[in-house]
């Protein structure tokens, strides 16, 4: 006797054609493009924050060097990034700015105790002469008088 093979018939659910099949594919299918979708955003979300802190953190040094100069630190800087754009730019330009004010400062502050140096030897001087002494300015106004010449034109020294 001979034995006829056959085989079985599949189950519907392993039937690559069968509705349900084709819905369980497309259902992966969807969850692998959902999955895909999100790290996609996730990757773009973690590289607009780096980016973000990149261009903060330069920009948190200038506002905070800003407030030291506010206060009177003209000795301050902010370290310029490597990078060649408008932030390392202008960390270049607050520093050569804090710098000429600095400079700027020091030669008032020497100009001044220059002034006052001259002012305090000419009062000393004019305070041990005898004769009446008086300086004028460009306009004939008295600026320097010592007691003799106060004394001679009633005015207070």
């Amino acid at each position: 006797m001979l034995t006829a093979l056959t085989t079985p018939a599949l189950p519907m659910a392993t039937n690559p054609s069968s509705p349900s099949m084709q819905v369980s594919t497309m259902a992966w299918v969807t969850t692998i493009g959902v999955i895909v979708a999100l790290l996609v955003l996730l990757a773009a979300v973690l590289t607009g924050l780096t980016m973000a802190n990149q261009i903060a953190r330069p920009i948190g040094g200038l506002i905070q060097a800003a407030e030291r100069v506010r206060s009177g630190d003209l000795g301050v800087r902010v370290q310029v990034p490597g990078d060649d754009d408008e932030i390392g730019a202008l960390s270049e330009t607050f520093n050569r700015m804090t710098s000429q004010l600095e400079a700027q400062r020091k030669e008032l502050i020497d100009a001044n105790f220059q002034l006052d140096s001259r002012r305090r030897f000419t009062e000393a001087m004019l305070a041990d002469v005898s004769a009446g002494v008086v300086g004028l300015n460009g306009d004939g106004r008295i600026t320097l008088i010592n007691r003799r010449a106060a004394r001679f034109l009633g005015a207070a020294p």
